[in-house]
């Protein structure tokens, strides 16, 4: 009777049941450490004990795209990314003004036509009625326009940090012991905080919800009425951006943060 060849046994066979098993393991694991938190220093020190040249990205909290992303230098809190898009927006629009209209953009510590400042989350601009108005009317000037046409580009890149965009109208007193006609007075001022968020919103580049016009007349000079020089001061108009924690904060709270000084009136 003839003899039956033996099969040979491969006897690396049983690599590919351990690869599997190794594979799921892996999958298991990476499935565990995606759904765990890792606080940042421990992370440091894992990454620096495998490589100690490596540059460590901080985990920023609440991001979620999945990925680490490199704070700005020195800034720990991501809202301050807000400061620094609002920040650049101002720098740039100074530039603008000084290279097409004035070389006079001052601080508000300064006594320029137009003023300028970023602080504490707030951008906040002033200009001086005959920048934007002719007399005792409201309707833009085309030199106005080619401001606000610049601001709303500006605006386009930065809507994400903007909570709400506040123009202010302001009047003078005609004399400086008695009051003005209140009627005429807030018109005026509430038209022309209204022309220009009305010329910003038909730009359509941020929620009409975050704009908001305000009409002060009289009310928060920055200067006596004794002399004209002093009632040009006060004739103004006041575009104020701000970041969404700063929305509910008054006009007194923020001119005291910006280092403005409200002329006092008394009767």
């Amino acid at each position: 009777m003839a003899r039956r060849e033996k099969k040979e046994v491969d006897s690396g066979a049983w690599l590919n049941t351990y690869a599997d098993m190794v594979t799921l393991l892996l999958c298991f694991f990476v499935l565990l450490f995606a759904m765990s938190s890792i606080a940042e220093d421990k992370w440091k020190m894992i990454v620096g004990a495998f490589n100690p040249d490596a540059t460590v990205l901080a985990l920023i909290p609440g991001d979620d795209t999945g990925e680490d992303i490199p704070p700005i230098d020195g800034v720990d809190d991501p809202i301050v990314n807000s400061d620094v898009a609002l920040e650049e927006m101002l720098l740039e629009i100074i530039e603008f003004l000084n290279e097409n209209f004035t070389s006079d953009v001052t601080g508000f510590d300064g006594d320029g036509e137009i003023k300028a400042d970023f602080v504490d989350g707030m951008l906040f601009m002033s200009f001086r009625d005959n920048i934007f108005f002719d007399g005792d009317r409201y309707y833009l000037r085309p030199e106005a326009m080619r401001i606000l046409d610049y601001l709303g580009q500006a605006l386009e890149r930065v809507t994400e940090h903007v909570g709400e965009i506040r123009v202010v109208g302001h009047t003078t007193q005609k004399e400086a012991d008695r009051l003005n006609n209140y009627e005429p007075d807030r018109r005026l001022a509430a038209n022309r905080s209204v022309e220009v968020i009305v010329y910003l919103q038909n730009k359509d580049i941020i929620d009409p919800r975050k704009l908001v016009n305000v009409s002060y007349g009289q009310w928060y000079p920055v200067a006596p009425f004794d002399i004209e020089e002093n009632r040009a001061k006060n004739r103004r108009v006041e575009i104020l951006i701000l970041q969404d924690e700063h929305v509910g904060r008054s006009m007194q709270e923020i001119y005291d943060v910006m280092g403005i000084e409200i002329y006092q009136v008394n009767y």
